[in-house]
Order: structure tokens, then sequence, then C-alpha cells
């Protein structure tokens, strides 16, 4: 467990280190629906919630998002989706 408690707070480092506040970005409000998107900027640093996932705040996007529904704009998504 204590690995696993490692590897998303390395993740979710690895988003802030990549990805500041404003960067552009596209939420899938449905995870694999590709036609049901907002186009959107980061609001807020991810933090890691309920100990397993990595969120972050959005303009125009009630709540925190899962980081597993946000593709970077501008940027190819790397081989399992972004960091």
């Amino acid at each position: 467990e204590r690995a696993a408690a490692w590897r998303i707070e390395n993740r979710c480092q690895q988003w802030n280190a990549a990805f500041p506040r404003g960067t552009k970005v596209r939420y899938f409000k449905v995870a694999g629906d590709e036609a049901n998107f907002v186009d959107t900027k980061t609001r807020s640093e991810a933090w890691v919630m309920g100990g397993d996932d990595v969120v972050v705040m959005l303009e125009d996007v009630s709540g925190c998002v899962t980081c597993n529904n946000i593709r970077i704009l501008g940027v190819e998504a790397p081989p399992g989706g972004a960091p």
C-alpha cells in the first residue's frame, strides 16, 4: 500500500510540474465518451483525493475532476493517458 500511495503522489507531483494553472485542457465529462467534452483551462494545482485519484479544478466546471478524464490541448497524450 505504501508503494501505491507513493505512485499516486508522484503522479500528482508530475502533473503539477508539467501542467501549471491555466493549462488548456479538454475535459471529457464521461470516461470513454469522446463526443461529450468541454475545452477549458485548469484553475488549480492537482491533488490526491481519496488516496487513489489525482484531481484538479477547471474553469467553468463545478467541483474537482479526475485527471484521467482530461487531455492536455496542444500536447500529444503519452501512452496510458496524461501523467
